[in-house]
């Protein structure tokens, strides 16, 4: 009787800041994937003596298939299932909705979300 392993993984993960412009800034990602590899990266620089001092988030995910064993060798499998990131701002000065979403067999999906608060906001996403 043969076995098999079916690898599953279903995640949220996400990065919410209320920023001192009274907005909000939220980044992650949803996923409902089998036969994956992630590497996710978080990071928030919010310490604000006054409100001119800006506030930072960014937030990176890179996914893809695993280096599977079969009778004929090792083959790359693709992740399978279905991938979304996000950015939602919303601030006095600025409002921004980004999805990047990818599903079926996925090769390999990269998305890097950037954000500096303060007088003049910015926003880098590739």
């Amino acid at each position: 009787m043969k076995t098999r392993t079916i690898i599953f993984l279903f995640c949220v993960i996400a990065l919410s800041v209320t920023c001192a412009t009274a907005g909000t800034v939220q980044m992650g990602s949803y996923m409902d994937v089998t036969y994956v590899s992630v590497v996710t990266d978080l990071s928030l620089r919010n310490i604000q003596a006054t409100a001119d001092s800006p506030a930072e988030a960014s937030y990176s995910i890179n996914v893809k298939g695993v280096l599977r064993e079969t009778p004929e060798g090792f083959v790359m499998q693709p992740a399978t299932g279905s991938i979304m990131a996000f950015m939602d701002v919303r601030t006095a000065d600025l409002e921004f909705h980004e999805i990047t979403s990818a599903s079926g067999y996925i090769d390999s999906f990269v998305k890097n979300m950037y954000y500096q608060g303060g007088a003049t906001p910015f926003l880098q996403v590739p």
